[in-house]
């Protein structure tokens, strides 16, 4: 994607959608409220993603995969998982960890963090 002949990063901003609302709409505004991050970067978060007939699982997976860097906001909640047993948002750690490099940082003890280290 290009604005300005620049190209603008798109950035994947994950983590359970109703535990972690406001940091996710943090993400939004600090990008739209800062005129250099505006301009240069997009977050894309799911649930602003427009409707579509594929499964919640390949809209997202693409949506990643069109980023080209993910940000991870793990909290207290791991999320309801799916039939493999893992939450989307592992989901999508899982493959932003396959395709690129991800460096996870911890504010404080999270029990859930455990789960996306093994």
């Amino acid at each position: 994607m290009q604005r300005n002949g620049m190209s603008i990063l798109k950035i994947f901003v994950s983590s359970v959608q109703k535990e972690l609302e406001n940091e996710r709409i943090a993400v939004t505004e600090l990008v739209s409220s800062d005129p250099f991050l505006n301009r240069n970067i997009t977050p894309i978060l799911f649930e602003q993603l427009p409707a579509s007939a594929k499964s919640a699982e390949v809209t997202y997976l693409e949506a990643l995969h069109s980023c080209n860097l993910y940000i991870g906001i793990i909290g207290f909640q791991y999320g309801r998982k799916g039939p493999d047993g893992l939450s989307a948002t592992h989901r999508e750690y899982l493959e932003a960890k396959r395709l690129w490099r991800v460096f996870l940082r911890r504010q404080h003890k999270q029990p859930v963090l455990q789960r996306y280290l093994l």
